[in-house]
């Protein structure tokens, strides 16, 4: 791990990523996965208390290239781009093959449906244990609450 204008940043790849993940997952752990780009680094330089709250995260990859060139340029050789998009992909495959359930939440409830059709054609034996498209307005406790229960 580097820090980048006071980010940490994690020299990963997919593989790693989704290794970690994996292995997560089978001990039914809860981890924050972050994929910042040169925006989301500059946002948490500007925040200290976003800039916190990433730096809590387990695992934050590197979702642009100048990230990259600036873990290469720290010794890092091995830092690749971990797109956040291309990252999912890779997820619900290993997801698919070791048999992970992978849940859903967010966006509105149509464009959620057009992802879980295709994710049923793409992957077919993909467990999807969960979905849920939130109403766009700020969760009550008790909603959050409950959020909470139905992902657990």
């Amino acid at each position: 791990m580097s820090t980048i204008l006071g980010l940490d940043v994690h020299a990963t790849n997919y593989a790693e990523t989704v290794a970690r993940s994996l292995e997560w997952a089978a001990r039914q752990e809860s981890r924050s996965v972050i994929f910042a780009n040169v925006h989301v680094v500059m946002e948490a330089f500007d925040d200290p208390t976003f800039r916190s709250s990433l730096n809590n995260a387990d695992l934050v990859n590197p979702d642009g290239v100048p990230l990259v060139w600036a873990l290469r340029a720290m010794g890092k050789r091995h830092a690749t781009r971990v797109c956040g998009p291309d990252a999912m992909l890779h997820l619900l495959e290993a997801a698919e093959k070791n048999t992970v359930p992978v849940g859903f939440y967010g966006g509105s409830s149509i464009g959620l449906k057009r992802l879980i059709m295709r994710l049923r054609e793409r992957y077919p034996r993909l467990q999807i244990a969960f979905e849920m498209s939130p109403p766009f307005r700020e969760l009550s406790v008790e909603e959050d609450d409950q959020v909470v229960r139905d992902i657990a």
